[in-house]
C-alpha cells in the first residue's frame, strides 16, 4: 500500500496488516438446533380446577342413594394427567373410572359422586384427585347426612265394632274408618274377615293416602240364632300392619204373636183395635193403623219379653168399647 508523506511530498510502501475476529456463535438445547425440549402432551403446563369444590348430601333415606357430579378441568397449556381419585367416607362411591385419566388443555372431565347412607347421621368425607398439576393433590370436600325412613302408620278405628241384636237373614252394615296419620302413602294389600255372619265386600288393593282416611264396611248377617264374635284384619305397607278390630253381633230369632177374639154381639161393630203394654195392666199403645177383623198378628216383639194385650170394638159411627180382658204372651229366647 502507496503512503504519501506530506511533509516531503514523497511516496513510501508499508504493510497492513487486518487482524480478522471472528466471534462464534453460542449454542445451546439440544444437539444444535436451538430449541428448547417440549413437555410432554405439548409446550406448557397442566392446572386442574374443580367444581364445585365441595359436595352437601342432606336428608338422603337410609336405604336410598343420591348422586352429584363433579367437573375436573383443565385451564393449563399441556395435558393433565390423572392417576387416581381416592374416595373417603363411608357410604360414599364413584363412577368407575379407567386410570391414568387423560384431559387435554382446555377440556374437562366430570365425576358422578353417590352417598348412599348406611345410617342415620351425617359423614363427612372427601375425594382426592393426585395428578401431575402442580397443584397436587386437590382434595374436594364431601358431606352426606342420612336420615331414617319414614314411619308409615294405619290406624282402625273403632277398635271395636257391635252389631247388637239382629233377626236371622237380616243384614246390617257399619263403617271402620282406616286413617293414615303419617307423611307417606299407606297401601293396602288385603282384607281378612273372621266370624260367621261377618263379611266385606271391599276390594283391595287401594292406598290411603298421607294424612287422609277411608272407610270400610263390614257387613253381619247372622246365619243362626246366638252370640257371635269375629275380628278384621287389615294388611298394609304400615309399619304396624296388620291393623285390626274385633267384631260382635247376636242373631236372633223373628217371633211373633197371633191373637184373635170373638165378635162383639153389637150389629153396628165397624171393627176392632188392637192394644199392647209391656206391663199388666197397661198403660196400652195401639198397634193397628187400620180397624182389623177378629185377628191381628203383632211382629215387632223382642225375644226374652212378656207382653200384655185388649181389644176393643168400634162400631159405624167411631165409638169405641172398653178394653177387653187381658191377654199376655212370653216370647222365648231368642
Amino acid at each position: 500500500m502507496k503512503v504519501r508523506n506530506l511533509a516531503t511530498g514523497q511516496w513510501s510502501h508499508s504493510l497492513l496488516v487486518l487482524f480478522l475476529y471472528v466471534l462464534p456463535f453460542l449454542v445451546s438445547g439440544c444437539g444444535s438446533t436451538g430449541v428448547t425440549t417440549p413437555t410432554p402432551g405439548g409446550q406448557g403446563t397442566p392446572s386442574v380446577s374443580v367444581s364445585p369444590s365441595s359436595l352437601s348430601f342432606t336428608n338422603v333415606t337410609v336405604g336410598t342413594s343420591s348422586s352429584q357430579t363433579v367437573t375436573v378441568t383443565n385451564s393449563g397449556t399441556a395435558d393433565l394427567v390423572v392417576s387416581s381419585v381416592t374416595l373417603a367416607g363411608a357410604g360414599f362411591s364413584m363412577s368407575p373410572l379407567t386410570f391414568p385419566l387423560t384431559i387435554t388443555a382446555g377440556s374437562s372431565h366430570t365425576v358422578t359422586v353417590t352417598f348412599s347412607p348406611q345410617a342415620a347421621g351425617t359423614v363427612n368425607g372427601t375425594a382426592t384427585i393426585t395428578s401431575n398439576a402442580s397443584a397436587t393433590p386437590t382434595v374436594v370436600a364431601v358431606q352426606g347426612t342420612g336420615v331414617s325412613p319414614t314411619v308409615a302408620t294405619l290406624n282402625v278405628s273403632p277398635s271395636t265394632v257391635s252389631f247388637g241384636k239382629l233377626v236371622v237373614g237380616n243384614s246390617s252394615s257399619q263403617n271402620l274408618t282406616l286413617s293414615n296419620p303419617s307423611s307417606v302413602n299407606v297401601s293396602v294389600s288385603g282384607i281378612t274377615v273372621s266370624g260367621a255372619g261377618f263379611s266385606s265386600n271391599v276390594q283391595t288393593p287401594f292406598t290411603v293416602a298421607a294424612g287422609t282416611s277411608s272407610a270400610v264396611a263390614v257387613l253381619f248377617q247372622p246365619q243362626a240364632a246366638g252370640s257371635v264374635t269375629g275380628s278384621i284384619s287389615v294388611a298394609s305397607s304400615a309399619t304396624n300392619s296388620p291393623a285390626s278390630a274385633s267384631l260382635s253381633g247376636t242373631g236372633t230369632i223373628q217371633h211373633s204373636v197371633d191373637l184373635s177374639w170373638n165378635a162383639s154381639t153389637t150389629a153396628t161393630v165397624a171393627g176392632y183395635n188392637v192394644y199392647r203394654a209391656p206391663q199388666s195392666g197397661g198403660p196400652y199403645q195401639i198397634l193397628n193403623s187400620a180397624l182389623q177383623s177378629l185377628a191381628f198378628t203383632d211382629s215387632t216383639v223382642q225375644s226374652g219379653t212378656t207382653y200384655f194385650y185388649v181389644v176393643t170394638a168400634v162400631d159405624s159411627s167411631g165409638t169405641e168399647s172398653s178394653f177387653s180382658a187381658e191377654a199376655s204372651a212370653a216370647i222365648p229366647t231368642p
